[in-house]
């Protein structure tokens, strides 16, 4: 899960992107790249009812997988107490987004944090939830699912997301106020929902001439998305408490007789530290962009650390509902999850080796509404998925 928070960092107002000219004389450095990343690699053993699903062929039970990416971030501070610079994430294997996110930042301890190009929206950002049992596997956002999934509505109730992911690294505006008695407050404004030159688009396949406006009136897609979250953090003796909250909407091009409407997503969350334990829980609700649809994600979790150990457990919930264009056909999907798992950083800096159980339990259609023939229970899933893994942060 990645979280991002500005503390006392903050956006800078257009006057300031000019130098006084008091300070033309002083010497001034260029914007400085440094190169970072992590690399995510994990052995997975998994016992799973792969054959109930309607499209399944006969899976391995063990596979060995990663994830990796590089980053390239620079800096520079001017001498009106204005930094710039610019973040850039290039996947470490080949995929559909080579770049990741690339975007430039400027902040001022004054008037707050401005982003500008491909990253996640404020509400990603400021997220504050259930801890992780076991990294990337996450009720918040479940990067490495690593077991299968039926085809579903749309597929997603397979895979938790409390994050706010409404046009997630598309071409952003984001500002954030500077942080104020613990308060902050952040705001996010898209056009188009899919990353420049890039027609795999996070929510939608914008295609469309490079560095050029996208097609206005297309059916399904959104469009002039807005999103506002907040987050309070603070230290009460021995306890860190961190609490946020977000809403977006974005407007629909074209309809998509009938079932398509406005998109909007909504969610909570808080977390508690006190004397090593790590407490939290966290909610979403998604609309999906459909008139009788809706998506639900929550999760908790509990972890303890201790010297250079950590465990944790976790368990989320989610749930899919969409109808048919007549409205009365409805289909639902619903997922439980629950993990357990240990960490151990004691290896080295920037080196975390972890491992645990995740159990889990789909289900596709809906039997009672007998709205898939009969074949409702042979989309849906059950097992345990094993894994042992190593982080590297560079």
């Amino acid at each position: 899960m990645r979280k991002l928070l500005y503390g006392t960092s903050a956006l800078v107002a257009a006057g300031l992107l000019q130098v006084d000219p008091a300070f033309a004389q002083a010497k001034e450095s260029p914007v400085t790249i440094s190169v970072g990343g992590r690399f995510h690699a994990f052995y997975a053993f998994i016992d799973q009812d792969e054959k109930q699903l309607a499209t399944s062929s006969d899976y391995r039970n063990h596979f060995l997988s990663r994830e990796a990416e590089v980053l390239f971030r620079g800096r520079t501070a001017l001498n009106n107490g204005l930094r710039v610079g610019v973040h850039i994430g290039l996947e470490a294997e080949v995929c559909g987004d080579q770049i990741d996110e690339s975007y430039i930042w400027f902040e001022h301890d004054s008037f707050g944090r401005l982003e500008v190009g491909s990253t996640d929206q404020v509400g990603w950002k400021m997220f504050y939830g259930a801890p992780n049992a076991i990294p990337n596997f996450s009720t918040a956002q479940l990067n490495m699912r690593a077991y299968n999934v039926g085809s579903g509505i749309t597929g997603a109730a397979g895979s938790p997301q409390a994050l706010m992911n409404l046009g997630n690294d598309a071409e952003h505006i984001n500002y954030f106020t500077p942080r104020f008695f613990g308060f902050q407050i952040g705001v996010s404004y898209t056009g188009d929902l899919c990353e420049e030159n890039n027609a795999n688009g996070a929510n939608f396949a914008c295609g469309g001439s490079t560095h050029a406006a996208q097609l206005g009136n297309v059916a399904g897609r959104q469009e002039d998305a807005w999103e506002i979250a907040a987050n309070f953090v603070q230290k009460f003796g021995d306890f860190n408490v961190g609490v946020y909250g977000a809403y977006n909407h974005a407007n629909l091009q074209a309809q998509t007789a009938p079932v398509a409407d406005d998109q909007s997503q909504w969610g909570v969350g808080a977390r508690v530290g006190f004397y090593g334990f790590d407490l939290g829980a966290h909610y979403k609700a998604d609309n999906q962009g459909l008139r009788n649809g809706n998506y639900d994600s929550w999760g908790a979790g509990l972890s303890y650390a201790w010297s250079a150990w950590k465990i944790g457990a976790e368990v989320g919930y989610v749930s899919a509902r969409d109808s048919t264009a007549a409205f009365n056909v409805i289909a639902k999907d619903r997922t439980w999850n629950a993990s357990l798992g240990v960490q151990w950083s004691g290896l080295g800096p920037g080196m975390n080796i972890w491992g645990g159980a995740l159990w889990f339990d789909q289900k596709n259609g809906n039997p009672e509404l007998n709205t898939c023939g009969g074949t409702c229970d042979k989309d849906s899933n059950d097992g345990i998925v094993f894994v042992l893994g190593t982080t590297i942060t560079y």
